[in-house]
């Protein structure tokens, strides 16, 4: 019973596709550009502020690196000299980026 099922389906479904495919709006349709779905009605572009995506970008990092934190704030009675060094370094790194970033004015919404 199981095989019939299977074999039916495996015949029935390309049977079916080449039927849709022959429609000519089918045929229309796959010639065309894909634009989502739908005819385009605008030119398509979104005016987008390069500042925000920096701003979302530094607190991505900075959400990050709270989340790598975490566990070690849990086990800090097993923590060494050595198993401290790069999560200093990280946090070092990160401060120093964003903080290059803020100077150089790419954090400032008004400019």
């Amino acid at each position: 019973l199981f095989m019939a099922l299977v074999l039916s389906i495996s015949l029935i479904l390309p049977l079916v596709a080449m039927i849709l495919s022959s429609l000519p709006l089918m045929r229309e349709r796959l010639t065309s550009s894909f634009e989502c779905g739908f005819d385009s009605w605008g030119t398509g572009k979104i005016n987008f502020s390069l500042r925000f995506f920096i701003i979302i970008l530094v607190f991505l990092i900075f959400d990050l690196e709270l989340i790598f934190f975490f566990p070690l704030l849990l086990n800090t009675w097993k923590l060494t000299a050595a198993s401290l060094f790069f999560p200093k370094f990280l946090f070092l790194f990160v401060l120093m980026t964003t903080l290059y970033e803020w100077f150089m004015g790419n954090l400032d919404w008004k400019s």
